[in-house]
């Protein structure tokens, strides 16, 4: 990511796991200045990132911050010069196609899960997910492959 984030533009990273952005790259929640709420889940994505005192600052101040806020914020992975995101990048994507795609799917399920229930909740979901995991074709061709490593 590059450039200017404004409004639509930083929400959608608000939907995305892995992002890196160049040093110069701006953002900004402007709704409320502009006499709107957010859109797009960030009133609901944000609090869950950022926390609720940090999220309310972002939305209701509608201030512009930088690459390594963003960062700091937990909103991107990391800051970089401008001519080495695209490269920077290049290793998690080669990483992430590589994964079994039922269990990056099933993971980002459950980590976008709604934040209700319990701890015992979630570990009941995750056991019933962990399960069929186990029972997958996916699992038994990664199995082997880590097995023949």
């Amino acid at each position: 990511m590059e450039g200017l984030a404004i409004g639509i533009g930083t929400t959608m990273l608000l939907h995305c796991d892995l992002i890196c952005a160049s040093n110069d790259t701006q953002f900004q929640f402007p709704f409320v200045n502009l006499g709107l709420v957010p859109e797009v889940g960030a009133s609901y994505l944000l609090p869950r990132l950022t926390g609720q005192a940090t999220a309310a600052e972002l939305i209701l101040l509608g201030g512009m911050f930088g690459a390594e806020e963003a960062v700091t914020l937990g909103l991107v992975n990391n800051a970089l010069p401008a001519d080495e995101v695209a490269q920077a990048a290049k290793p998690a994507v080669m990483a992430l196609v590589k994964q079994p795609p039922n269990a990056v799917i099933n993971s980002k399920a459950l980590l976008k899960a709604p934040l209700t229930g319990n701890l015992r909740d979630r570990v009941r979901d995750q056991i019933v997910q962990f399960g069929a995991g186990i029972k997958s074709e996916e699992f038994t061709e990664a199995l082997t492959a880590f097995m023949e490593r």
